[in-house]
């Protein structure tokens, strides 16, 4: 499973690249789908979440907490055409938004590689975020991206990742005023891991992280680069997968309306327990997952947090 992060709203990022699990194996020439009901509980605190205050009243403020609850329907399939063969799969990650992936990973000889590609569609933020004493409008956003995995590379457990994900905002209010606040463009980013197992039940992946947003807004764009470590745990029907994760961002020019260049730190913490083998069936599983998530910036506007819980129940077919 994949869970789509999406930090206050603004700038999202695939969880494919967050997540300990990978893309479940398939019998070769058959296909394995799994469906997953459930609901998403967010709390989030942030001026730029559109389910936050519609109003706010200064820009030095805090922001307001608010939150949401979302019926989830997760489809996972994966098929081999045959034994040894590249696995092709899709996935709906859990997200607020309309999402859907599709991957392939195959044995490239002397790495395995794992290709990816997805778009998010109905992504809403703020025309204008920073508009005061007035209601806030909602528009459209679109994101895309692709991301290209390395792993086993020379029989070390050394793994690779790079990807890039492009965003399209509908009206962009605050762009139009100030360009250097124009949301459109891309952030790229490139992930070193390396992956070690004790024993058959735990595992555990360090991972260094770099990472680049490159928007048509030079108060939207940065640098950034932290560090994560993965942990997956798994006994019997039983397994546990999490990721810990830390990254530091400067951006490259100064904010029009609060005149210093952003700096933010950004702290998110993952867990997802899944429990198979329900009510006397094989193909029943449960799912209960929690994220954490901070921001915590040198202007208080973009301080932000969230809480997101879900419970899900699931069925092989």
């Amino acid at each position: 499973m994949s869970w789509r992060l999406r930090l206050v709203g603004l700038v999202a990022f695939w969880a494919l690249a967050s997540t300990v699990a990978l893309p479940f194996k398939a019998a070769a020439g058959e296909a394995e789908v799994d469906l997953t009901l459930g609901v998403l509980y967010v709390q989030r605190t942030s001026n730029e979440w559109v389910h936050g205050a519609p109003v706010i009243t200064s820009l030095d403020d805090e922001a307001e907490s608010g939150s949401i609850s979302i019926p989830v329907l997760m489809v996972e399939v994966s098929y081999s055409p045959e034994a040894g063969g590249p696995e092709f799969y899709a996935d709906s990650p859990l997200s607020e938004d309309s999402s859907i992936g599709f991957g392939v990973r195959a044995d490239a000889g002397p790495a395995q590689v794992d290709l990816f590609v997805y778009a998010a569609v109905g992504m809403q933020v703020w025309k204008d975020p920073y508009l005061v004493n007035q209601p806030r409008q909602e528009t459209w956003a679109t994101e895309y991206g692709t991301s290209l995995g390395l792993s086993e590379i020379g029989g070390l457990p050394l793994v690779v990742r790079y990807g890039a994900e492009f965003l399209t905002v509908g009206q962009d209010l605050a762009g139009a005023a100030y360009p250097e606040l124009d949301r459109d463009g891309m952030r790229h980013w490139l992930e070193l891991g390396w992956l070690q197992q004790f024993g058959v039940e735990f595992s555990a992946k360090p991972v260094l992280l770099i990472e680049s947003g490159d928007y048509d807004g030079g108060a939207m764009s940065f640098s950034g680069s932290g560090a994560a470590l993965e942990l997956a745990f798994e006994r019997g029907k039983l397994s546990v997968e999490s990721r810990f994760e830390f990254i530091a961002r400067s951006y490259d020019e100064e904010h029009p309306l609060f005149g210093l260049a952003r700096e933010d730190d950004l702290l998110s913490a993952y867990v997802m327990v899944t429990g198979s083998g329900m009510f006397s069936s094989d193909d029943l599983f449960m799912k209960a997952g929690l994220l954490w998530e901070s921001r915590s910036s040198n202007i208080t506007f973009f301080d932000a947090r969230g809480d997101l819980v879900f419970v899900g129940i699931g069925y092989n077919l």
